[in-house]
């Protein structure tokens, strides 16, 4: 009894003076309600050890639901790219086309690469993202960002105030440069476990598409003309007809991933799985770079909207966001994916990158480059996104549930 009149009186005058005036109309309740499992599970490596095999997990669940969903469309795209001549074919046509040759399942051609391919490409590619974003923000002063809602400051004391003008900027710059790096740099990771599995995926998904060039085409400068259609399904000359004629004609004769897999070791060695790796790394890098910035953009603005914290929107709109972002960057990627179709599907025929860009626009213009499998890239993309994505970030939310429950 003696001691409480004079505790109350000491601490209560000493405390809230300094929280209201740089809070606002902010209480220092409501800064402790902001803080989330990050800082809560700091503590606890077993929980770090969690989290980061949850990523892992959760990254190479979302790109084998992603391909399994989609992977119909993107054979659609490489044999929209692969074609050769100045006329676009249609999604509607290709598709006939793909029905016609090789049924409902030539859909699915060389879905068995993807599978393998798949698991740890996107588990490198989603979990090196969240590791480099946390490396970057936290070299850069933003790592309390992601435990304050959007647009607000932790201060030293704890308390929680709005963002000045100039700071808002300046985060804004930091904050866009750290996803466009991270995502640059988790797709290099992830590029060096997927092209293997792209290059053995294409080469199986073309088989049957004509292969042929426009008259004013030069002849490939290290093969004759049959050879580089052979070349095209990864064969010699001598060892089976071109591409052009022999899978349309004979569908018993289709190839599995199985067996361009060693085709490939055997005829081209360990080069020939890497083929097409810059020319991967010049469509994926910056795709990777643009989704993620428009991708956290169109998240921080969805959570302004909203009044909420990033982590606390509603699934669909995580999905939205996606879906929206990888749209865009595929429109301004696509000149580059058509390159590293043709590199990894017609070896001996392009010097180079620079070489089949040049190619390609001076014996089939510019409109190939532009919009050959576009639309079936928007279809494949956009979805593959958007599912990815959100299923990423819907584990990542379980993650946090389950380690803010058992650290307690």
């Amino acid at each position: 009894p003696s001691n409480r009149p004079s505790n109350r009186p000491s601490n209560r005058p000493s405390n809230r003076p300094s929280n209201r005036p740089s809070n606002g109309n902010a209480a220092p309740a409501t800064a402790a309600s902001v803080v989330e499992g990050p800082i809560a599970n700091a503590a606890h490596p077993a929980s770090t050890v969690v989290s980061w095999l949850g990523k892992l997990t959760a990254g190479a669940g979302a790109g084998v639901a992603s391909d399994a969903l989609l992977h119909p469309i993107d054979t659609v795209r490489a044999r929209q790219q692969f074609h050769h001549g100045t006329h676009v074919m249609s999604f509607p046509q290709t598709c006939r086309d793909v029905q016609r040759k090789f049924g409902l399942r030539g859909f699915y051609r060389g879905f068995g690469a993807v599978f393998v391919g798949t698991i740890p490409s996107n588990a490198l590619y989603f979990a090196g993202y969240d590791w480099c974003k946390d490396v970057l923000s936290e070299r850069l002063g933003l790592a309390g960002a992601s435990d304050v809602p959007v647009g607000s400051v932790r201060e030293a004391d704890g308390s929680v105030r709005r963002e000045t003008q100039a700071e808002r900027g300046r985060r804004k710059r930091h904050v866009r440069l750290t996803h466009l790096t991270a995502g640059s740099i988790a797709e290099v990771l992830s590029a060096f476990a997927a092209n293997p599995m792209e290059v053995i995926k294409q080469r199986v998904q073309v088989e049957g598409v004509q292969h042929q060039h426009s008259p004013h085409a030069p002849p490939p400068t290290t093969m004759s003309s049959s050879a580089s259609a052979s070349s095209a399904s990864g064969t010699r000359p001598h060892q089976s007809r071109a591409l052009s004629t022999a899978s349309a004609a004979s569908p018993s004769t289709t190839v599995t991933s199985w067996k361009v897999a060693r085709r490939i070791w055997r005829e081209e060695g360990l080069r020939g799985y890497y083929r097409g790796y810059a020319a991967g790394l010049l469509t994926w890098v910056p795709f990777s770079g643009m989704f993620f910035v428009l991708y956290e953009e169109f998240k921080d603005r969805l959570a302004t909207a909203f009044g909420q914290h990033v982590d606390k929107l509603a699934g669909p709109w995580y999905f939205a966001a996606g879906g929206a972002a990888g749209a865009v960057a595929t429109i301004v990627t696509n000149p580059f994916d058509v390159v590293r179709t043709r590199i990894q599907t017609i070896p001996g025929q392009y010097q180079g990158i620079s070489h089949a860009v040049m190619s390609i626009h001076r014996t089939e213009g510019f409109k190939a480059l532009a919009l050959k499998g576009l639309s079936a890239r928007l279809l494949w993309i956009g979805p593959w996104t958007a599912i990815s994505i959100g299923f990423y970030e819907e584990v990542k939310r379980f993650i946090r549930y389950w380690n803010d429950s058992h650290s307690r």
